[in-house]
């Protein structure tokens, strides 16, 4: 869950420069990020229909004052990423 966060970010990093470089072209290669997510989302559908416990990732950001990443995906989550990656991947191939 984490790597997809951190994807988004580097997409909006770059997207400037590519936009640049490449016009509306560059749509193209960065509604992949999104489209990832939309997949990596129906990856977690049989998770999803099992019910809780749902998936989830923690990762130790700050260990000596216990500071943590925790990410969830519970069934609002799921419905959310599907949603909006599968229309961000949508409208970057149109």
């Amino acid at each position: 869950m984490l790597q997809l966060v951190c994807l988004h970010l580097l997409a909006a990093v770059a997207a400037p420069s590519l936009v640049r470089t490449f016009g509306r072209r560059a749509f193209v290669g960065l509604a992949a990020v999104p489209g990832a997510a939309f997949v990596w989302a129906l990856t977690q559908t049989p998770a999803m229909l099992a019910g809780p416990p749902y998936p989830s990732q923690s990762v130790s950001w700050v260990p000596s004052i216990g500071l943590s990443l925790d990410t969830r995906l519970d069934s609002l989550s799921w419905l959310m990423v599907v949603v909006v990656g599968g229309i961000g991947w949508l409208m970057g191939r149109i």
